[in-house]
């Protein structure tokens, strides 16, 4: 599945192309947890996402951590094919700074 942006024409999406995770520790039923999402990386077909999932019912503590990587695609025809993320999206998204990610 992907985001599908359907307003523009043609209209553009964000399918995943690469997840990763590892987990530190279990989440169980009815925990409630946190998740943050911080632009690793911009190119101008993809974005890199790092995210951090804590658990909050004790506390704050980071039971996982990963990265995902989206591209942007247009659909036409049936079909999609990568494209340049539109400017005026692309103005929006800042790198996040290197210190927070760690």
């Amino acid at each position: 599945h992907s985001i599908v942006m359907p307003d523009r024409t043609p209209p553009i999406g964000w399918p995943r192309v690469h997840v990763e995770c590892d987990y530190r520790k279990p989440l169980r039923f009815e925990d409630v947890m946190e998740v943050h999402l911080l632009v690793q990386e911009k190119k101008s077909k993809a974005l890199t996402y790092a995210f951090r999932i804590h658990r909050l019912n004790d506390g704050r503590e980071e039971v996982a951590r990963g990265l995902l990587t989206v591209v942007c695609v247009a659909y036409e025809n049936g079909t999609m094919r990568a494209v340049s993320i539109p400017a005026d999206i692309a103005d929006q998204i800042q790198v996040t700074p290197a210190e927070l990610l760690e």
